[in-house]
């Protein structure tokens, strides 16, 4: 099937989804050729005529038509359905049709990420530098915020956004299903710049510190995978995708193993009955036991193990594989919104993440009996009261541990 079709003498970007089908505009005009033309060339271009095409423009339908199939590679990887939004999206963005005005919203975020790259700018706490996974995700926040505008008809300026501007940006975010970590992300991301720009004197806009942002994505930190849940999850037969976003998933369970870390999972160095890794948050070095689960995996793969560039990737698949295992224990979550707090109950696979690999490995090593001490020398926590906010025991398992105990079942003597 061809990727680019003519209609109303604009070239468009296509692709059959499984929602139906994409289509989106390249912004380039372009004339047709016959069927019969088309025998001998490359078929992503249906009918186009390519000789009547500039150079500038054969590079830009080339990264549109890339665009397209690193799509369907991505979805077939994770054994996601195709969905037209998202290939509509990935089209807009291959063909630079965002908006080209740089008003001073825009560059003055885009000046923001260069100076994240280059480490001019730091992060604010630490003083440390930004990750090139936090600045790819600021980037991505700042795509979407182009698109909506886009799609809206708006002006991007500093003073246009107002409570009702971010209610409506929400509400777009929504209709795009975005999982729930990808939607507080993206607003926690335009409020920080607000907030920085407004701090910097660049603007009078103070929506930044306004309450409509605080769109809860905790949720995805408060489970913890029992050990039974793993090995459930260990031994489902599932597709290729799944295995490899499930083995990955199992063995962070096992070493401890963070959100942050997983692009340098292959630094994982197992020597003896031990796995050696140096941390990129703190840059020290860790020396955990082998766990035998952890170690049959690193040996199933000879120390290669699958990479995920972004952790949205591995959160797809793990869900689908704890989804498809059948672990959907309802989940009583609180969840901030505009300021106020509610509560809503979420199936578990729902709420599995790459962040709750490292928060399974403290929970199962505490509820094992290894001291507190010992533990957090693996997860890096300096303190015990951080560490046993980050340790998740379940309320009911632990009911059923104090069930027995004299406690609760002694009665009181009987008085005469």
């Amino acid at each position: 099937m061809a990727m680019l079709v003519i209609s109303n003498s604009y070239i468009y970007g296509t692709w059959y989804c499984n929602d139906g089908r994409a289509r989106a505009s390249t912004g380039i005009k372009g004339r047709s050729i016959k069927k019969e033309q088309v025998d001998g060339r490359d078929q992503d271009w249906g009918l186009v005529d390519i000789g009547a095409l500039k150079r500038s423009e054969k590079m830009i339908l080339n990264k549109v038509i890339d665009a397209i199939t690193k799509y369907k590679e991505s979805c077939a990887r994770l054994g996601e359905p195709l969905k037209k939004v998202d290939c509509e999206e990935a089209i807009i963005i291959a063909s630079g049709r965002l908006p080209k005005d740089k008003n001073r919203f825009i560059t003055d975020y885009e000046s923001m990420i260069k100076d994240m790259r280059s480490g001019k700018l730091l992060v604010p706490r630490s003083q440390k530098r930004y990750a090139s996974a936090s600045i790819d995700n600021y980037q991505w926040a700042l795509n979407r915020i182009l698109l909506f505008v886009e799609e809206q008809g708006m002006k991007l300026e500093y003073k246009r956004i107002d409570k009702k501007w971010v209610e409506k940006y929400i509400q777009w975010l929504t209709e795009r299903q975005l999982s729930k970590n990808s939607l507080a992300f993206s607003l926690q991301y335009l409020a920080a710049f607000l907030r920085r720009t407004y701090d910097d004197d660049k603007h009078k806009n103070p929506i930044g510190f306004d309450k409509v942002f605080n769109v809860s994505s905790e949720e995805s930190d408060t489970v913890a995978v029992s050990i039974p849940e793993l090995e459930t999850v260990y031994r489902l037969t599932t597709s290729l995708s799944r295995e490899r976003a499930r083995d990955v998933f199992v063995f962070g369970c096992f070493v401890g193993l963070r959100a942050d870390d997983l692009r340098k999972i292959n630094h994982y160095i197992l020597v003896g009955d031990y796995f050696e890794f140096h941390t990129g948050k703190s840059d020290e070095r860790v020396i955990i036991p082998a766990h035998p689960v952890a170690k049959e995996i690193w040996k199933k793969y000879n120390g290669n193990m699958p990479v995920y560039k972004y952790n949205s990737g591995l959160a797809r698949g793990i869900c689908s594989v704890f989804k498809q295992a059948g672990i959907d224990t309802p989940i009583l979550v609180a969840i901030t919104k505009g300021g106020v707090k509610g509560w809503r109950y979420y199936p578990k696979y729902d709420l599995v993440s790459p962040h709750t690999m490292r928060r399974t490995f403290a929970t199962n090593a505490i509820k094992a009996g290894i001291p507190t001490r010992k533990v957090m020398q693996f997860t890096g926590h300096t303190t015990e009261d951080s560490f046993k906010r980050y340790v998740k025991l379940d309320k009911k398992e632990n009911a059923e541990d104090l069930a027995s105990h004299p406690f609760f079942t002694t009665p009181l003597s009987q008085s005469h």
